[in-house]
Order: C-alpha cells, then sequence, then structure tokens
C-alpha cells in the first residue's frame, strides 16, 4: 500500500493520509524527487556506523582538545569537510545547511509549470514531521511563497 505525506494544512501536521507519490503524477510535467539527506545537508562515513551529520555541534565536539587527540580518521575527515566547505556546515544541531537549502529552493524557483515535489528521504517517516515542517518553512522563506511537499515514497 502506497503511502502519501505532506502537511495536513488544515491541522498543520505531518500527514501519512496525503497524496502517495501516484496520485501526485495527475496532470504534471515534471516530477522533482528530493532525498534530503545530502541534498540539504552533509553526513560523513563512519566506519560501518551511522553517518555522522555535519554540523556545528559536531565540528565543536570534533575540535575540542580531548577529541582531537583521541578521535582518530572520523575526526580528521569532520574538520576537513568543516574547514574546506564551512558554507555546508549545517548551524548548531540543526539538520539542514542554509547554503544547500538555497540551492534546493532555486531548483525548485526555476522548475515551471506544472510540477510536483516527492520526498523520497527517511524524513518522510512520521517520527520526522517536525524537520519536515522546519524544511518546508525554510523552503517557503527562499521561494517568498508557502511550501509543502506534494507526496512522499512509500514508507
Amino acid at each position: 500500500q502506497a503511502s502519501g505525506g505532506s502537511t495536513d494544512t488544515s491541522h498543520g501536521v505531518w500527514c501519512p493520509r496525503c497524496p502517495p507519490v501516484e496520485r501526485a503524477m495527475d496532470g504534471v510535467d515534471l516530477l522533482i524527487f528530493v532525498d534530503v539527506d545530502g541534498v540539504v545537508n552533509l553526513g560523513l562515513h563512519d566506519d560501518g556506523r551511522a553517518p555522522l551529520l555535519l554540523n556545528q555541534l559536531c565540528v565543536d565536539m570534533c575540535d575540542a582538545p580531548e577529541t582531537a587527540q583521541e578521535g582518530g580518521a572520523c575526526v580528521a575527515r569532520i574538520m576537513s569537510c568543516a574547514r574546506s566547505l564551512p558554507d555546508c556546515v549545517c548551524p548548531g544541531a540543526d539538520e539542514t545547511a542554509p547554503l544547500l537549502v538555497a540551492r534546493l529552493a532555486r531548483i525548485l524557483r526555476h522548475a515551471t509549470g506544472r510540477r510536483s515535489v516527492v520526498l523520497t528521504s527517511s524524513w518522510r517517516k512520521p517520527r520526522h514531521a517536525n524537520r519536515v515542517r522546519r524544511l518546508e518553512a525554510e523552503l517557503s522563506r527562499h521561494l517568498g511563497r508557502p511550501f509543502q511537499f506534494d507526496a512522499s515514497t512509500e514508507v
């Protein structure tokens, strides 16, 4: 069973009953699939563990003297990326980098005509509803108009 998801405007909450991707394709000329991780943030592989998000909190932890001495290759990778890609570091403990959100908004702005934006990320799961709302708000601010994902792929 396909499950969709977008913000239910009547309640302002993540709604898994909203249109699945199949319905979002009706009358659409362009489908844009958004996999959030790696598009609006950067994750660094951590030797078989979940990727580490490149945010300022992580950078600060890695830059602490005790971590820098014991951290090894992973800490070195984080610090190297933070130095070489400072605009891609998410502020504080945030999960989106403003520059990368702005780039996604620019793509969406230039996608004219009948388009549908489909969330394909793990963020489509109900437990990430707040993340999605924050991302939609950031995109709305960059676009200068309200933005919501039109659908999501199956969970």
